[in-house]
């Protein structure tokens, strides 16, 4: 699944013991992360199901040239210098607001570098943000890429996973999860072309959950029947618009293999935290129509292959949605997918892109 075709360094898993008081230790990250898997797969499944919607984010600038309101008040993301303020409103209305001045924490096992930002003369950083209360736990990570010298010029994008119940005492009941991207030239239509190709590249990255059934354990025994993994995916997205036919299709992994970074529990309980490793995932995305500077499909497809292992998996049980927007230098949008496999082996994909533009045609 996400991360049972992984290229696994040696002693790259970290075994956490629970009778052995030393190690027992667990970030309250990865807490989160691997609670109630079950829980968590659902969440995962209903993003995946659903149509994505373009975008419930609206973001501001501290300072006097505050950039003006332009989307939904469900999320607004506050940059400055460089830090972070996220705001979730829920359906009653109540918010939650992570600032990565104060909740800001550092992921254990995060030791992959950050990507060249794609869009030129941009910087990029990133936050994982924790908040966790008796009633709710909320976990977040976004990453944001600006001009150094015109605060008006940025994009951000994440996700965010909310936990219903007391994470300590293991009573979590329910999880939310959303993915978002945006940025003020998001905001406007741009006029596309009607004739030629334009390729684009950028970054993707996102939340997974995978449950692993007994074929896994033939190509690594690490991987036991049972094993259940939650955890972060970063990769390289490279989409083609093709503006003749009025289409856009695209590759989550194809470039370059998908990173994953997470924790797993397995049936005895043992918890292990996993450190960036190489999958072997990839999504395709087929052509879907582009109109009014948008585009959705949900004719995704999930491969996962090595010829050097003998492992080849073209048609995985799957559904999911994507779409984004264009901007005149942008693409960008959210994605989730599912898929199964007959020994009950599952994951899920939640995650958000931005791209630019490579090469024109």
């Amino acid at each position: 699944m996400v991360a049972a075709c992984q290229i696994i360094e040696k002693n790259s898993i970290t075994n956490i013991v629970p009778d052995d008081p030393v190690k027992t230790a667990f970030s309250p990250l990865n807490d989160a992360r691997i609670a109630h898997h079950e829980v968590v797969e659902m969440a995962g499944a209903r993003v995946a199901d659903a149509a994505p919607r373009f975008t419930g984010t609206s973001i501001f600038k501290s300072s006097d040239d505050a950039i003006s309101d332009v989307s939904t008040p469900f999320t607004r993301i506050e940059i400055r210098n460089p830090s972070v303020k996220l705001t979730l409103t829920d359906e009653d209305g109540k918010h939650l607001i992570f600032d990565s001045t104060e909740q800001s924490v550092k992921d254990p096992l995060l030791r992959r570098p950050l990507p060249i930002p794609p869009i030129r003369r941009h910087s990029l950083s990133n936050w994982s943000l924790f908040d966790s209360t008796e009633a709710r736990t909320w976990i977040g990570n976004i990453t944001a890429s600006w001009h150094n010298e015109d605060v008006r010029d940025f994009l951000t994008n994440g996700y965010w996973m909310r936990l219903d119940g007391d994470l300590a005492e293991g009573s979590v009941t329910n999880a939310d999860i959303g993915a978002f991207v945006h940025g003020p030239e998001l905001s406007e239509t741009p006029e596309l072309p009607t004739t030629g190709t334009i390729i684009y590249r950028g970054y993707a990255s996102g939340m997974y959950a995978s449950f692993y059934g007994p074929l896994w354990g033939s190509l690594d025994p690490r991987l036991v029947d049972g094993l259940k993994e939650t955890g972060e995916f970063t990769g390289i997205i490279a989409l083609k618009a093709d503006f003749a036919k009025g289409t856009i299709e695209g590759c989550l992994g194809c470039v370059e293999n998908l990173e994953t970074t997470g924790a797993t529990v397995d049936p005895g309980g043992n918890r292990n935290e996993l450190y960036t490793n190489v999958s072997l995932a990839s999504i395709k995305f087929p052509p879907v129509p582009i109109r009014q500077a948008m585009f959705q499909g949900t004719n995704m497809a999930v491969v996962i292959g090595d010829q050097r292992l003998g492992i080849n998996f073209e048609t995985l049980d799957n559904q999911g949605s994507w779409g984004g927007k264009f901007s005149d230098r942008l693409a960008a949008g959210t994605l989730g997918v599912r898929f199964a496999q007959p020994d009950g082996s599952r994951s899920a994909f939640v995650g958000s892109f931005f791209a630019t533009k490579v090469i024109t045609q």
